[in-house]
């Protein structure tokens, strides 16, 4: 088949939007992947978050390098929050806003107002107000959702986790480059447009330019060869984690 596109509802946390969008690449196509989720972001001019942190991905293949685009639609994710909030860092002005809808540089004031249901959170991509682009971002945010729930009949983001069920929405995409053409001569050019991109010129200090999915293809090659490394605030959680559940505590976490 040349295309498929599918919407689905009362579904649950996805995890990696791209883990979805690559499965296009074993077969040469392009794969597209979206989700929307629990209301954490706040629209344009707004103080209430509705909107989930609704993130895209588009798997595009390559001869030697895939081109995957994996993002949120808002500035952060909430995990970047917690991140923050754990090594007593302030965050960003135009993260996020509190409970007045202002800007604010205290993750811990954000995440308070989630877990008690009160108004502010996180901006989307462009951050506050319209100067850089945060409605653009809101429009993304609203598109994830108009496709994911709006075609499924879905809950929308401030719906999900509403009661005993997540309802989460998402949509799915996948076409065949043979609709444009000869597969081989399009994976060459689009390779070609990324090269062309990558190797102009870096600005001072610089001496690489990275395509997406690039950073992420490198992490994922160093883990299997030499394993995970975590920070020392995750290595002390996953070890009071084994304790309180009586299990034994890989070694590489005590040091």
């Amino acid at each position: 088949s040349m295309i498929g596109l599918v919407s689905v509802r009362n579904s649950n946390h996805y995890g990696i939007s791209a883990y979805y969008s690559e499965k296009a690449l074993s077969e040469k196509m392009i794969g597209i992947a979206m989700t929307n989720s629990y209301p954490l972001v706040v629209p344009t001019f707004g103080k209430e978050a509705v909107l989930g942190t609704n993130p895209f991905s588009v798997a595009i293949p390559g001869l030697k390098k895939n081109l995957i685009l994996d993002m949120a639609t808002s500035v952060v994710t909430r995990g970047k929050l917690e991140v923050y909030d754990r090594v007593e860092r302030d965050i960003p002005n135009g993260w996020a806003v509190d409970e007045t809808g202002r800007n604010t540089t205290s993750p811990r004031r954000v995440l308070n107002n989630f877990n008690s249901r009160n108004p502010g959170g996180i901006l989307p991509l462009g951050g506050s107000e319209e100067d850089f682009g945060g409605h653009k971002g809101y429009g993304m945010a609203l598109l994830v959702d108009l496709l994911s729930a709006g075609l499924s009949l879905g809950r929308w983001s401030a719906e999900t986790y509403s009661g005993s069920q997540a309802g989460v929405s998402h949509f799915f995409g996948c076409f065949s480059l043979e609709l444009f053409g000869d597969r081989s001569s399009l994976i060459e050019h689009l390779e070609h447009i990324v090269d062309g991109v990558v190797s102009s010129k870096k600005a001072d200090g610089h001496n690489k330019i990275y395509y997406h999915g690039e950073k992420e293809a490198m992490a994922r090659e160093r883990a299997v060869t030499s394993g995970i490394d975590l920070d020392q605030k995750t290595k002390d959680s996953l070890v009071s984690l084994a304790k309180k559940h009586s299990l034994s505590i890989p070694v590489e976490l005590l040091d």
